[in-house]
């Protein structure tokens, strides 16, 4: 990869930040800001439109909408978005068409201690009507600085109900890695961001799971980060050599960058989960796995970002020039390029939105199953919380009875279960805990001797 003067960082991410001139108007250093736009700036502006801008915001007006000015205080709250650190209320959401809809409430946060619950309806930000607004424009509504106020109208699908919550901002910490076990040895992981510790992190939480012998890898939501980061993430994956291949302004030539392998290395089979808001460094990510075969996507075409900024510090302290620099591509085993910038990376298996953990956990727990015999389909209500098995042709009664039996929730975990041996030669299996209807498990049964099979479980009402 190129290497820049000035340069701070090189950077993939859809935080946007618009800036402020007032402060720098009157020390404008426009000869340099032109000269970095004239040298560096993808895919080249014309010399009209620079020598016709006569301060640094008519000049980045003319720009795509990544290339910003910034002050130093804007180049701290950009690194701390990126870091996962924010002055916030403590709160993951998605679009609805009456605004956000909350998807999580962070333990210790002021969303928690105001109240506010999964699945409510954030409809107005400080009088300001969400529906329509877009994802960003509306979340960073929110965010503000710590110790200030902000005025929500939430509205409760489940009492109808539309509240006021007047909560005072606080400084949010966000995990950039989560992790958790799910059924059948698959281990599951998101990635909130590709900070500069993100590869390093994201192996020590592997860690922590060591059955899991599949992966489903969580980048939906996930706007980007550092280049860096993403070429570290990427490595992490032994089948993709190859990170991306760039394209620079005045420059004929393609940069083919190798991924920056990791000590510990993911051999097995991946789910590698996207969305529309996974942009950037994502699709750096969802590219380069997707094109060299190293995992399989599932979920909704991503955002379409596929341009490199680097941030220039400007001299005397003017403050800083974000600027797209070049354009990324999805590396293929064949040496073709595979384009993503305003086109996205489609998944190999488009889902529905909030299906994503349950289709791609299902698929890799086949998988895992692909050699045992299969048994008949297997309903449950969920009134009654148990089910029967029978001798059949894959086993005879001496070998059921014996036999290990677990359930595994589609899109969780594994469920403990009691079993009892009835006077007509058949298993009574009761789960505990109890089943939800619409829920769905694979019974798996493994005599100890003889070949194992499975049946798949849908609970009714």
């Amino acid at each position: 990869m190129k290497k820049w003067k000035l340069l701070s960082v090189s950077i993939l991410s859809m935080f946007i930040v618009a800036a402020p001139l007032t402060d720098v108007e009157a020390k404008e250093p426009m000869k340099e800001v032109k000269e970095l736009v004239e040298n560096y700036y993808y895919p080249n502006v014309s010399k009209e439109n620079l020598q016709s801008s006569k301060t640094i915001k008519q000049l980045m007006s003319k720009l795509d909408p990544y290339s910003v000015f910034m002050s130093t205080s804007e180049v701290t709250d950009f690194f701390n978005q990126i870091g996962m650190k924010f002055a916030g209320i403590g709160v993951s959401m998605v679009e609805d068409p009456k605004g956000l809809k909350i998807t999580e409430v962070l333990p210790k946060s002021p969303a928690l201690k105001a109240g506010l619950l999964k699945g409510q309806i954030i409809t107005e930000v400080n009088n300001r009507i969400l529906a329509g607004a877009p994802f960003e424009e509306a979340s960073n509504l929110i965010k503000g600085k710590v110790n200030t106020a902000v005025t929500l109208k939430v509205y409760d699908p489940k009492t109808k109900k539309t509240l006021t919550k007047k909560i005072i901002r606080k400084e949010i910490y966000l995990p950039n890695v989560e992790v958790k076990q799910l059924a059948g040895q698959v281990g599951y992981i998101r990635l909130n961001s590709f900070a500069s510790n993100s590869a390093a992190d994201l192996i020590a939480h592997m860690k922590k799971l060591p059955n899991a012998k599949r992966w489903i890898v969580d980048v939906r939501g996930n706007g980007g980060g550092e280049v860096e980061a993403a070429e570290k993430v990427i490595g992490i994956f032994s089948k993709a050599q190859l990170a991306y291949i760039m394209k620079y302004a005045h420059d004929p030539l393609n940069y083919v960058q190798i991924a920056k392998k990791q000590s510990t290395q993911i051999n097995s089979k991946v789910a590698l989960l996207v969305d529309g808001h996974s942009a950037s460094a994502s699709e750096m990510l969802a590219g380069a796995l997707k094109e060299q075969n190293a995992a399989t996507l599932y979920g909704q075409k991503t955002y379409g970002k596929g341009v490199q900024q680097v941030l220039f510090q400007l001299k005397k302290n003017a403050g800083f020039i974000k600027l797209t620099v070049g354009e990324f591509y999805a590396p293929t085993s064949t040496g073709k390029m595979v384009k993503i910038n305003k086109i996205g990376v489609k998944p190999h298996v488009v889902t529905k939105k909030g299906d994503e953990v349950k289709v791609s956990h299902q698929a890799l727990m086949r998988q895992s199953m692909a050699k045992e015999d299969r048994l008949p389909k297997i309903s449950v209500s969920a009134k009654k919380q148990q089910m029967i098995l029978s001798p059949s042709k894959q086993f005879t009664w001496t070998q059921l009875k014996s036999a290990k039996l677990y359930l595994l929730q589609v899109g969780g975990v594994s469920r403990k279960i009691t079993v009892k041996q009835l006077p007509s030669k058949k298993l009574q299996i009761t789960a505990p805990t109890g089943l939800k209807a619409g829920s769905s498990y694979y019974l798996n049964v493994k005599p100890t001797k003889g070949k194992a099979a499975f049946a798949y479980v849908s609970v009714g009402k």
